[in-house]
């Protein structure tokens, strides 16, 4: 069956950019609490294949760059006022893409559920209800199904702060979240201890790690030192998702 393409209204083509500009803000402001962690253990992803050399603000934009033009597109300049308080600079140290939502999936907090929540929320003060519905039933159908995907890749960790504990509280109160897969959180939860309590890099301790194993397939990672462990268990993880990133 050949599907129309969705031909919006000048209308929702409007409220669609301010949506975005919405959706945007509150994935920075929540991703910014994250990123010494992020920059610091994407080291520890393993590269997949050579990449593109990287131009200033080009590179296919799938590194975060230039933040004010990005912005400055916007209709909406109170969205833009709130994203320039905080210090941009530090967003250009941020891994590509690929390595970006690795880390954020082994940290146990999947990118596409960051900001999402009190994104929704912040829509429905700003434009009401109706363009929340709107979002949900025609202008992006599938959210509910990429959300319940992730869902089961999220676990509460230390990484957790307030504002995304808030979203997160929200979101699964529109969408159910599926049951977590086992296997990953285990893996999740060694990373995390490996992250905030070990160091990096240093010697690993199985007797620190006891406490963190809940399945026999995570033994093996209790023997090598932190980095080799830390890069197995983020791809590992990726297998398990069948997506590094």
């Amino acid at each position: 069956v050949r599907l129309k393409p969705i031909r919006f209204s000048i209308e929702e083509k409007e409220r669609i950019v301010e949506m975005m500009s919405i959706f945007s803000k509150n994935y920075l402001q929540e991703l910014y609490g994250m990123l010494d962690y992020v920059t610091e253990v994407a080291a520890y992803v393993p590269n997949q294949r050579e990449r593109i050399l990287e131009i200033s603000e080009v590179s296919y934009y799938r590194s975060i760059r230039n933040i004010e033009a990005m912005f400055g597109a916007y209709q909406n300049r109170r969205d833009a006022a709130e994203i320039s308080q905080l210090p941009l600079e530090r967003f250009g140290s941020l891994p590509r893409a690929i390595k970006l939502s690795a880390v954020l999936y082994s940290l146990g907090l999947p990118p596409e559920l960051l900001g999402v929540g009190n994104a929704i929320v912040e829509i429905k003060s700003q434009l009401g209800q109706k363009w929340v519905d709107h979002l949900l039933d025609r202008i992006y159908p599938s959210l509910e199904d990429d959300i319940k995907f992730s869902s089961r890749f999220y676990h509460p960790s230390k990484f957790e702060s307030k504002r995304i504990s808030r979203g997160l509280k929200i979101l699964k109160s529109l969408v159910p979240f599926e049951p977590p897969s086992e296997i990953h959180e285990s893996l999740s939860k060694i990373a995390t201890h490996l992250i905030t309590k070990t160091g990096l890099p240093g010697k690993v301790t199985p007797r620190d790690l006891k406490a963190q194993l809940t399945r026999g397939e995570s033994s093996e990672y209790i023997i090598g030192t932190t980095d080799t462990d830390l890069s197995k268990i983020i791809l590992d993880m990726g297998k398990i998702r069948r997506s590094l990133g």
